[in-house]
């Protein structure tokens, strides 16, 4: 796989801030591939989060918001839109395959998508299981705005969704920040989720794809 080489460290005097959030801006045939990859990943799954009753109710929006509008702003900005199509293409082939984390095929980057519901950006958080955890990896965090519309009328209608890459973070600086209680704390056996808060993580700008040879 090819690395995404950066600076790996959290700068303490220079706090991300609303000025480093990228937007992206996804047309009407964007949008619509979308939908049709994450319709194509819906296969059940788990949650870390909500239990399986709400799981069923919600997994459109959530793979919408994921596997749909994440990865594909994730791409976008970061590589290609044909980027998108491939890994996601992929993917979709073989639903059962773990695809050891990388989001975009042949790169160790993973877009942690979540729905924003909130007004204040920075007040969130990137959050990363110990089992979506991946040596050499970066993590980026992606929030969705969705007005409280359903993923068809996002596609179709005539308010889409608002996509927002917050910030990144590097494998190492996921060590010293896991959590062992509240909501991000031990669930089901597993241990807690490791949380670095919005503002702690390094600038979309400074971070740059160089392949690994």
């Amino acid at each position: 796989m090819n690395n995404l080489l950066t600076d790996t460290l959290i700068s303490l005097d220079s706090e991300v801030t609303m000025g480093d959030v990228v937007a992206v801006n996804l047309n009407s045939n964007e949008l619509k591939l979308a939908y049709q990859m994450a319709k194509a990943a819906e296969i059940g799954g788990t949650s870390s989060f909500r239990k399986k009753s709400e799981r069923d109710r919600t997994l459109s929006t959530d793979q919408f918001i994921g596997v749909g509008l994440g990865e594909l702003a994730g791409n976008k900005h970061f590589f290609s839109v044909k980027h998108y199509y491939q890994s996601r293409s992929s993917k979709n082939e073989r639903p059962l395959e773990g695809d050891g984390g990388s989001d975009t095929l042949g790169y160790m980057i993973d877009y942690k998508a979540s729905h924003a519901k909130k007004d204040d950006l920075l007040s969130y958080n990137l959050v990363v299981r110990p089992n979506e955890r991946h040596t050499g990896f970066v993590y980026v965090l992606v929030l969705v705005k969705t007005h409280g519309l359903e993923p068809k009328q996002l596609v179709l209608g005539n308010k889409p969704p608002q996509v927002f890459l917050i910030g990144w973070a590097s494998d190492n600086m996921l060590d010293g920040n896991q959590r062992s209680y509240g909501v991000f704390g031990p669930k089901n056996g597993n241990g807690g989720a490791f949380v670095i808060p919005a503002k702690k993580l390094n600038k979309i700008k400074d971070l740059v794809v160089i392949p690994s040879f």
